[in-house]
């Protein structure tokens, strides 16, 4: 792939996205999206990708994820930066023309840059893009929380009764204390938020195991004290359970997927 190649030259001197965009698209970084981007460009610069375009909020949401890409590919030596796969690059900018949240834009960004580079084209893969579109902006926020942890530890909360120390009262589940540590537009759909993530596999639960590193639970358990003390109370008032909640130590696992996943659309 050549800028002096046929499709290049098609590209450039017909009317196409980097002309709608930028005015002067012989810059370097501009020309560096026109190559990785060309074979994209090529299909998509029929009626539709403009189409879509005209609108003025759809081109704006466009054009800002376009700015963040060019300035990830800038990075990338030219005798590295390749033809992005229509099978990763028509979908992801399809989705930039429509996409207003820059949180989740930058998930589909930083993806479409892993795909322009011999380096890291390994990195890319097709499902991830339907993981993205099956994310809310909290649960990509927890995504940037974890990107360099292996786990998230968490605790239970439980009434056990006095008589039958097998029988017992789930009283808070799967405390992870993300809704407090993170800016979450509905911190109180974190249970919701988490599950979802488990089903898109890129956490799961280790059955009954937790993490050796007690300062970890011990953090949790401050953090949730107020709540732990109200089941505690509630235990006081009803005599057949323990005074005391049992606090069950667990961990959520970042899947090969997950990590695979947070690698690719890494910041």
């Amino acid at each position: 792939m050549e800028e002096n190649s046929p499709t290049y030259q098609l590209i450039k001197g017909s009317p196409n996205v980097l002309s709608m965009i930028y005015q002067d698209c012989a810059q370097p970084s501009i020309k560096k999206i026109g190559i990785a981007l060309e074979t994209i460009f090529e299909i998509s610069n029929t009626i539709l990708l403009p189409l879509k375009l005209s609108s003025e909020k759809a081109k704006i949401n466009f054009t800002k994820s376009l700015d963040a890409y060019r300035e990830k590919i800038d990075k990338i030596d030219n005798s590295k930066l390749i033809d992005v796969p229509t099978i990763l690059g028509i979908p992801i900018i399809d989705r930039l023309t429509y996409v207003t949240n820059r949180e989740i834009a930058d998930l589909y960004v930083r993806l479409l840059a892993k795909a322009s580079s011999i380096d890291t084209i390994n990195e890319a893969h097709p499902t991830f893009i339907h993981i993205i579109d099956r994310m809310t902006v909290d649960e990509a926020r927890i995504i940037n929380h974890i990107e360099n942890l292996n786990s998230i530890p968490f605790i239970n909360i439980v009434s056990r009764s006095k008589d039958n120390h097998a029988e017992y009262v789930k009283q808070a589940w799967n405390l992870t204390a993300l809704e407090k540590d993170l800016d979450l537009i509905c911190p109180n759909n974190i249970d919701l938020y988490l599950d979802n993530l488990v089903s898109l596999q890129i956490i799961e639960v280790q059955g009954n195991s937790f993490k050796v590193d007690e300062d970890l639970y011990i953090n949790l358990e401050k953090k949730y004290s107020e709540l732990i003390v109200s089941y505690e109370e509630w235990n006081t008032k009803n005599v057949e359970y323990n005074p005391k909640c049992e606090i069950q130590k667990r961990f959520y696992e970042v899947t090969e997927l997950g990590k695979l996943f947070i690698k690719a659309c890494r910041k």
